[in-house]
């Protein structure tokens, strides 16, 4: 129980842009205690796991674990007939709250309530009776695990739409009446999809996405996208096929933190075939660009994360340059940890790849 914020309270309301005067007025207040709504933690307990099946009520209750809303949520299905004590894991008409606490300020709850979600799917039938933990029981748990998906990704879409829309705002504003060019955001629903493309106005080329099961899917045609997503759905993603798994680098690692996977061959071509028409071009700007394409086999780059380092990975090369070129050919410091300590948000220190 904590009668004054904790230090790392501070920190995680000052980094999620709370103002001096808010800070101010949270650290004179006691914080939230969980403790004080619920009964004390026995000494002894016995650790629930998933697909542990216990007996309680006369029946057998096979256990699944949800996570998002709260740690190692319990759902109890039973295998005597179809009853499920969802919780707060498994509500009617509202969702579970789901937040980010300072206890773990960098978890990504969201994601891991819809993993859940989706997990549950395979167990859930019609005639199944839910007991939530709010509200009245239901029955329906198919469509209402599909409800509360799209309720979320709907969310998220928007959410990446309007700062889209945002962040292009002030970059022509920033860019008026210089030679930046403006950049063009437009949205499109069509056939129940909802499509979106960048377009500078100095490029041939623009950039068209979508989302789909929580992920962004992007390209430079609607088709290569619609191809993709057709792709997917048919199961042929890139761990069964074995021109990716041939890139993978012969390394002891079992996991890698990041995968960088660039296959955009046909994509590229096409935008070169573009610029060397519509641009005026001269003939060696044409010929450079013929020996940048030509270098347009796929590309992958591991990495992998340690304590104070991260250490990449590859056994092809990227347009031509090996993974020993990239990070050596910075201005003062190597390319490649430039451009992953820019994703990453931070500076991080680089082990020696391993170019295999």
């Amino acid at each position: 129980v904590q009668e004054t914020p904790a230090p790392e309270s501070q920190r995680f309301y000052q980094r999620a842009g709370a103002s001096a005067a808010m800070l101010a007025k949270k650290s004179a207040e006691r914080p939230f205690n969980f403790a004080d709504c619920v009964a004390p933690m026995p000494l002894g307990f016995t650790r629930l796991s998933e697909a542990e099946v216990i007996h309680a009520g006369g029946r057998r209750w096979l256990v699944r674990l949800g996570h998002g809303h709260a740690p190692d949520h319990a759902t109890l299905w039973s295998l005597d007939d179809p009853l499920v004590i969802g919780g707060d894991q498994l509500l009617p008409g509202i969702s579970a709250n789901i937040g980010v606490y300072p206890t773990e300020p960098e978890a990504d709850p969201l994601g891991d309530w819809l993993t859940s979600t989706r997990g549950f799917m395979a167990a859930a039938r019609d005639d199944q009776l839910i007991l939530p933990g709010h509200k009245l029981p239901f029955t329906g748990l198919p469509f209402r695990l599909s409800q509360m998906l799209d309720n979320h990704l709907t969310g998220l879409e928007f959410a990446l739409g309007r700062e889209f829309r945002r962040v292009t705002e002030a970059f022509n504003k920033r860019s008026a009446g210089t030679t930046h060019g403006t950049v063009n955001f437009a949205e499109q629903s069509n056939n129940g999809r909802t499509w979106y493309t960048l377009k500078h106005s100095a490029m041939p080329i623009e950039m068209n996405f979508t989302y789909s099961g929580g992920y962004m899917v992007a390209a430079a045609s609607r088709d290569t996208i619609l191809k993709a997503l057709q792709t997917r759905n048919a199961m042929l993603s890139l761990p069964r096929s074995q021109r990716f798994r041939e890139l993978l680098p012969a390394d002891a690692q079992v996991n890698a933190s990041a995968v960088f996977y660039f296959n955009v061959g046909n994509s590229l071509e096409s935008a070169a075939a573009v610029m060397k028409d519509s641009l005026k071009l001269s003939d060696a700007q044409k010929q450079a660009i013929e020996t940048f394409t030509a270098n347009n086999g796929p590309v992958l780059i591991t990495a992998y994360a340690g304590p104070d380092s991260i250490t990449v990975a590859s056994s092809s090369g990227f347009f031509g340059f090996g993974l020993d070129s990239l990070l050596a050919a910075g201005k003062g410091a190597p390319i490649l940890p430039q451009i992953l300590s820019s994703a990453l948000g931070s500076s991080s220190r680089f082990h020696k790849p391993k170019v295999q």
